[in-house]
């Protein structure tokens, strides 16, 4: 959980490219973690989108979670998505 809340110093510390080939990655892999874990990546995806210069690379991501069976999940998913359209 912790790891996920610092989402986006991760990227900044990966940098752009790296974040965009292996980050995104590892969090497409992880989508089948326990529900705390998935709503704390979504909690950090709008800003982590912001860090890899195209918030359009998180969708994907935030496509998924809001399909999730657990209701925390999907809520943060949803304020994910909310923030990324402002």
């Amino acid at each position: 959980i912790q790891a996920m809340q610092r989402l986006p110093t991760i990227a900044l510390a990966l940098g752009i490219e790296r974040s965009k080939a292996e980050l995104i990655a590892f969090l497409q892999n992880s989508l089948d973690d326990d529900d705390e874990v998935l709503a704390a990546m979504a909690g950090q995806l709008p800003a982590l989108g912001a860090y890899l210069g195209d918030v359009r690379l998180v969708l994907p991501l935030v496509e998924t979670l809001m399909a999730a069976d657990e209701t925390l999940v999907r809520q943060e998913a949803v304020s994910a998505l909310e923030a990324i359209l402002q």
